[in-house]
């Protein structure tokens, strides 16, 4: 990896939600290269597992932890402070993604998604840009919306609609918008990475067979985005070289914006 990507991350503190797997578990890693210390959070603690052992620095920490559950945010972020030091950023590309048909989405299923995705997301990165503040030297909030809340889910009356996952994912952009207003005075830069299809597990999972390589189809480049590619977008936000990057909506999508 070219080292000028996380250019001034070396030694900073940097949480990744969403590290277990997919464009999280890409990022954990990128960063560990760099010199990062990383706080690895999801609640996948197999997938953590997992992280850790590819890992080369055994001084990262990895919490098991329900990104649904706001109100323990706080105390989570308190106790790394107090053993990791200050912290530099927030990376979230964390989220829960139920594929079905519109007609069969449920008040439990609308509410699992946007506890997750919106929720979870507006209330981690609040806490986290709110003691940046406290800190006083600046930060970077980044997180996930994607390609799906501009274009809607094409597929929404099959059992590989995402409606409930398009409109969580609409809500991150707004949340963007207001935070990069909030906390840009405090030099804390707020942007939003917007993928399109990702090749992790949560793209394939509930996919009927030969969906996947349809979703490849309506890419320009005829693929989807490995994690790294991705991640490495993140990574570029989070970096110095990005100091006046703010209220950014990244499109990472290889064009399929364009259709």
């Amino acid at each position: 990896m070219n080292k000028m990507l996380g250019e001034g991350l070396k030694g900073k503190l940097v949480i990744v939600a969403g590290a277990a797997s997919g464009i999280g578990f890409a990022t954990a890693l990128m960063l560990d290269e760099i010199g990062a210390k990383v706080v690895g959070i999801d609640k996948n603690i197999k997938g953590l597992d997992t992280l850790s052992q590819k890992m080369s620095n055994n001084s990262h920490e990895y919490l098991e932890q329900d990104l649904s559950k706001v109100n323990e945010f706080q105390s989570i972020l308190s106790s790394l402070i107090k053993s990791k030091g200050e912290l530099y950023a927030l990376i979230h590309p964390a989220a829960y993604l139920k594929r079905q048909n519109n007609k069969d989405v449920t008040e439990d299923d609308w509410d699992a998604q946007i506890n997750v995705n919106l929720k979870g997301t507006y209330f981690l990165a609040r806490d986290c840009g709110d003691l940046m503040v406290k800190q006083g030297n600046g930060g970077r909030l980044i997180l996930f919306t994607s390609g799906a809340f501009l274009l809607g889910s094409s597929f929404g009356s099959t059992s590989m609609g995402a409606d409930v996952y398009t409109a969580s994912k609409g809500g991150i952009v707004s949340i963007v918008r207001s935070f990069s207003k909030t906390y840009g005075k405090h030099n804390i830069l707020v942007n939003a990475v917007s993928p399109g299809q990702v090749d992790t597990p949560m793209q394939h999972e509930g996919l009927e067979p030969g969906f996947a390589e349809e979703l490849s189809k309506s890419c320009p480049l005829g693929r989807m985005a490995t994690p790294e590619e991705v991640a490495s977008v993140a990574i570029f936000l989070a970096s110095s070289n990005a100091s006046f990057i703010n209220n950014a909506v990244i499109n990472v999508s290889g064009g399929i914006l364009a259709h």
